[in-house]
């Protein structure tokens, strides 16, 4: 048995009560020992545990009992079966929190890592090449447009890069032509930047930075995807 204060709906005053469970029934009973009323178990509505508050048992006709023993009401519930729910068993067990955490990080990076990819490849697949290639060129316009300035690197080495990665074993994507394009980076510095349609376009500090070998070959084929 527990100490409880009981509401019956009728009037906003408290009745001292005690609690009894037996036989799958709970039973009120006053100071006295005389019952109060009783009810099936299974009718009854048990609040959450969270931290220190008191707890509530609410009977069907919203009547209900508000308990702030809660070790003696805790044992009382395992004695019935009863168990609580995911979410305040995790509030009260910081193991349980802890796992929750991380299962919530590990999904955050799952999705940031391959949901997010998936999502972005189906839709870029989703798009006719037509308007990539209309959506390429209005980038490159407004990228020539006062972001890069025409390119100073010298046609041989342009034409080693492109040689280079032409010869790169890439899978098939017959949607993409792929066109290397040079230009002085200004503001964008050294940068390798792929535009809708196959356009990559080449900074002459990327090339100054890193060469025209390996390196640039794996910042294309990163680019080409």
């Amino acid at each position: 048995m527990v100490a409880a204060q009981y509401f019956d709906t009728r009037s906003s005053r408290a009745h001292a009560v005690v609690l009894i469970v037996t036989d799958g029934e709970a039973i009120l009973q006053d100071a006295n020992g005389a019952e109060l009323r009783r009810a099936p178990l299974a009718s009854l509505r048990v609040s959450e545990r969270i931290k220190r508050a008191p707890r509530l048992v609410t009977f069907d006709d919203g009547a209900y009992c508000e308990i702030a023993d809660q070790a003696t009401f805790d044992a009382m519930l395992a004695a019935t079966g009863h168990r609580e729910g995911l979410v305040s068993r995790a509030q009260n067990s910081w193991r349980l929190a802890g796992l929750s955490l991380l299962g919530l990080v590990v999904f955050v990076v799952f999705s940031y890592y391959y949901l997010l990819l998936w999502t972005a490849t189906v839709v870029a697949r989703s798009v006719p090449p037509s308007i990539e290639a209309q959506l390429g060129k209005a980038t490159l316009d407004s990228l020539d447009q006062g972001l890069v300035e025409p390119t100073k690197l010298p046609q041989a080495d342009q034409q080693r890069i492109r040689d280079n990665f032409a010869a790169l074993r890439r899978p098939d994507d017959p949607g993409h032509h792929y066109q290397i394009l040079f230009r002085k980076g200004g503001r964008l510095g050294a940068n390798a930047v792929a535009l809708p349609g196959g356009t990559i376009v080449v900074t002459d500090e990327l090339v100054k930075l890193i060469g025209t070998g390996a390196g640039m070959m794996g910042v294309l084929a990163h680019e080409a995807g």
